[in-house]
């Protein structure tokens, strides 16, 4: 599972990486993406966000098929239809992950928060626009840095996110 309402919980099937649903009062399945292409998955993300306003799956790419680029892409649950969103290298480093493995929704400032290789990245959903956050720049500039696999949001809106080595960051777009 990866996202639920008061009546759906929203899936990832393990063998097929098929998005479905099981409705939480009659426990019926329903396939709302067929994600095979040609014999092979094209979902390669572990963070997986519903947008119910606009009936939409986000899904971060795997770094493994664009290494150069770091990047969101938008499946429509109405007809499939696909939309890829990337964001710049702002290390411009070639040889550094410019990739993320999380994410996390932020309902209140409809923005999606990313934990990059690049740093902490805000995309936001009303502009489709990437915004990279400075504040963290003396950290990731750092030889050994890399970012953690954690991200989360706290009730104040406060973005937690995990590095190497460095631990957990508190980011406060407020201040």
């Amino acid at each position: 599972p990866f996202w639920s309402t008061s009546n759906h919980v929203y899936c990832l099937e393990a063998f097929s990486q098929n998005i479905i649903t099981y409705d939480v009062h009659s426990f019926e399945k329903e396939t709302l993406l067929e994600t095979r292409s040609e014999g092979k998955p094209i979902l390669l993300g572990r963070s997986i966000i519903l947008d119910s306003v606009s009936n939409c799956l986000w899904l971060l790419e795997g770094y493994s098929q664009h290494p150069e680029r770091g990047g969101l892409l938008q499946i429509s649950l109405d007809d499939g239809k696909r939309q890829q969103y990337t964001w710049s290298c702002y290390s411009n480093n070639p040889a550094h992950r410019h990739s993320a493995e999380v994410m996390q929704f932020d309902a209140n400032r409809n923005s999606i928060w990313i934990n990059s290789g690049d740093g902490l990245v805000e995309f936001s959903i009303a502009t489709r626009q990437f915004r990279h956050i400075a504040a963290l720049d003396e950290i990731v500039k750092r030889k050994e840095y890399d970012r953690g696999v954690g991200i989360d949001i706290d009730p104040e809106g406060r973005i937690w996110l995990s590095t190497k080595p460095e631990g957990i960051f508190i980011y406060d777009p407020k201040t």
